[in-house]
């Protein structure tokens, strides 16, 4: 496909106030909503750069459906260069007053663009700051923290007109530096007298830009309205893990900012301070996402160009590695602490189930001493049974030779009677009963 414009029609410079360029890369599944969040906005007197970077999905089918039917609409088309490259080509292509960057999954308010045009052109501003908010797709809401979630809106106040390195040593003392280009509307002169592009063939590209659009305005301002929609969804840069590419990205920022230095000499003190706290919080970045990287992931700085090689080795590697070495005792001696915590938890568990073996064995003793005195009771009352049975079986005796003894008497008796006539035996019987 060609590099050249799909649209086939006159430029029409005079005419136009705003620019929005979009790198578009695979994201056919949300680009309708971005560039109809576009179309959709109340200032007419705009246009749209799509830059296709050799997407493989719907993504051109989209845009040339939106080239056709708005005029609005300029399509472009290369094979995959990166976002730095195809930002950079889009904005060769822009003739608006102002410029502003998107990406194509991402949306606009309505009222967006006119009023950032309105104020920007009242107060005569290269640089007009605003804020967004996120939409987070289901699929990766555990991954989302809520510090992202509300990265894009600024909770400080800031001048709504003031030069651009006082309003950036402000954000930076007020932790509030956002480096994302969607959250800017630039004049395009303030880029062409500065100078002012994308770092090709690296990622956190928006870091080098964004800063130096802020500190080299005249004139920059802040609006607190939540103008932006930041989408996060997977397979994208804001999700995916972290790599080298990731830490070269800060390790150029770096280098990029450093190469402007003269520019900061005109800067106040505070402000100097601020560029440089910047410059170091990215190389602490670049230094601790090098240590946490496989060693293979490492390795892939040495295929760095010598020109390269030398100050990152310097300013990234080295101290990264001490970094990665300190992480590895910490990781360590967590583990020993972890481990250590883990034996004392076991420890009081056994404890525990000791303890409850001393009050299970203390508990049998109570019953084996009350089964034993139990027993001793059964003894006793078995002896005492045995006394009642021996006084009974002497009773038993008695009866029974008293029962022999009368037998006898009667035996005795009833041969008597026999030899004895009736009135002898009744005389017999009434002195027995008298005796």
């Amino acid at each position: 496909m060609s590099n050249n414009r799909t649209d086939n029609r006159p430029e029409r410079k005079n005419e136009c106030l705003v620019s929005v360029i979009i790198p578009i890369y695979n994201v056919g599944n949300y680009l309708e909503n971005c560039l109809g969040s576009l179309r959709d906005q109340t200032l007419k007197e705009i246009e749209i750069i799509c830059v296709n970077d050799g997407s493989t999905d719907q993504s051109q089918q989209i845009i040339d459906s939106f080239v056709q039917s708005d005029v609005r609409f300029r399509g472009f088309y290369h094979e995959n260069r990166g976002v730095s490259y195809t930002r950079n080509r889009g904005l060769k292509e822009a003739c608006g007053q102002y410029i502003y960057f998107m990406d194509g999954d991402d949306m606009l308010e309505a009222e967006a663009l006119w009023e950032l045009y309105q104020q920007a052109e009242t107060k005569d501003l290269d640089l007009l700051c605003f804020n967004g908010r996120t939409l987070v797709e289901e699929n990766v809401e555990a991954l989302i923290s809520e510090q992202k979630r509300s990265y894009y809106i600024r909770k400080n106040d800031y001048p709504e007109v003031c030069s651009g390195s006082e309003m950036f040593e402000k954000m930076i003392t007020g932790n509030e530096f956002r480096a994302s280009v969607a959250l800017q509307f630039v004049k395009r002169e303030h880029l062409v007298r500065n100078n002012i592009w994308f770092h090709e063939g690296i990622i956190h590209e928006d870091n080098p830009y964004s800063v130096l659009v802020m500190i080299l305005a005249r004139r920059a301002g802040y609006v607190d309205n939540l103008y932006f929609i930041r989408r996060y969804r997977s397979n994208s840069i804001m999700t995916t893990p972290e790599r080298f590419v990731n830490v070269y990205g800060y390790f150029m920022t770096y280098c990029d900012l450093w190469s402007q230095r003269e520019n900061y000499l005109r800067f106040t003190e505070e402000q100097r301070l601020a560029v440089g706290l910047f410059l170091k919080q990215t190389l602490t970045r670049a230094r601790d996402i090098y240590a946490r990287l496989s060693k293979e992931e490492q390795m892939k700085s040495e295929k760095l160009e010598l020109t390269e090689r030398i100050p990152f080795g310097i300013l990234v590697e080295d101290p990264g590695m001490v970094k990665y070495q300190l992480n590895e005792k910490q990781k360590l001696l967590q583990k020993t602490y972890d481990e250590k915590a883990q034996r004392g938890v076991e420890i009081k568990e056994l404890k525990q189930k000791l303890q409850k073996t001393y009050d299970e064995k203390a508990q049998r003793g109570v019953e084996i001493k009350e089964l034993k005195q139990k027993l001793q009771k059964t003894y006793d009352e078995k002896a005492q049974r045995g006394l009642e049975i021996k006084e009974l079986k002497q009773k038993l005796q008695v009866a029974c030779d008293e029962k022999t003894r009368c037998g006898e008497e009667f035996k005795k008796l009833k041969s008597e009677m026999q030899y004895y006539p009736l009135y002898r035996l009744k005389r017999w019987l009434k002195r027995r009963r008298k005796n």
